[in-house]
């Protein structure tokens, strides 16, 4: 397929928990520097973003990249610069502990025995609630769709922006297995999308995206090492468990769209069904931390973590796509 003459861009949101804070800073980087336009910061960058860019015309999301999508899609595509403070804002403002997001069962560990979770998330539906604006988002110029695995089939499906059930898609969305409650559609249950497609960049490239950026929240290509001394809890060896799988599904993905990119790039895939898009990925090179931890002080080193490593990925270089 010949290239578009201006391109479609598309903004991709992976999982990860409190760790998506990283996605946010990253996000204010872009927009501080006013990296779309100018490229103030680098002597030297790649032009992944063109003089076309005026915003995002899609958005995927998984999990918490569905709580940080809400933000965004409040926003019209050329008001992407004003949701991000706003994203800032709310992650500052709202979140500053556990309790602001989740509250344990009672007993402790023991309360997920009589429940289909160890925790209920009541304060993080009431947090949107208070801070979503549905109008807003269904008045959006910006296409968004919030990806979710339907736990009763075990397919992943996705909610587009003006389904009547939108609050309870992000809670799905952001259901963080075993941890947090299934959350129930239209008698449907449904949990995080991370377990069948943590980055969920296919919806991007059949709507046409030509360009995508995907703002992971863990290293996709490494898997970081946890001593003995970690190991911990049942919840730990859980959770660590399902940062294995996680990274591994997304590792997956990404290798896949790459591979077919260079397919097409080398004429080996002549199909009108495919075409050859830029995928942009930025990651932190180390762990932020723990997922499952709401924080305020170390919440606010994961935004800056993200924050300070945009730089790397938009060289000709480090930006490897």
């Amino acid at each position: 397929m010949d290239k578009q003459e201006i391109d479609k861009y598309g903004l991709c949101l992976p999982g990860g928990g409190d760790n998506g804070r990283f996605q946010v800073g990253v996000l204010k980087k872009l927009v501080d520097e006013d990296f779309f336009r100018n490229k103030p910061f680098l002597e030297v960058t790649d032009d992944f973003f063109g003089d076309d860019f005026i915003g995002f015309d899609e958005m995927t999301s998984t999990s918490v990249g569905s709580i940080n999508g809400a933000a965004i899609a409040q926003f019209d595509k050329k008001d992407f610069s004003k949701s991000i403070p706003f994203l800032w804002d709310t992650w500052l403002k709202h979140v500053t502990c556990n309790r602001d997001i989740f509250r344990w069962f009672f007993p402790k560990y023991l309360g997920g025995l009589f429940h289909n979770s160890f925790a209920t998330t009541w304060p993080l539906r009431s947090l949107l609630e208070k801070t979503v604006d549905i109008e807003k988002i269904r008045k959006s110029d910006v296409n968004w769709n919030i990806a979710v695995v339907n736990y009763n089939t075990g397919e992943l499906e996705f909610f587009e922006k003006h389904s009547e059930f939108l609050i309870d898609a992000i809670m799905a969305s952001a259901a963080y297995p075993a941890m947090m409650e299934l959350i129930k559609i239209n008698g449907q249950y449904y949990i995080d999308a991370g377990i069948r497609d943590i980055a969920p960049v296919a919806g991007l490239i059949k709507r046409g995206c030509t360009k995508i950026l995907v703002i992971c929240t863990h290293n996709p290509y490494k898997v970081e090492y946890v001593t003995n001394e970690e190991i911990g809890n049942t919840v730990n060896v859980l959770k660590r468990t399902l940062d294995i799988a996680f990274n591994e599904i997304l590792r997956r993905d990404l290798v896949n769209h790459a591979k077919i990119n260079s397919l097409i790039r080398n004429k080996k895939l002549v199909d009108s069904n495919y075409q050859e898009v830029r995928i942009k990925i930025i990651y932190p090179t180390s762990s932020p931390g723990n997922p499952l931890e709401f924080d305020y002080e170390i919440g606010l080193s994961k935004m800056y973590q993200g924050y300070n490593s945009v730089a790397q990925f938009f060289t000709k270089m480090e930006g490897v796509e």
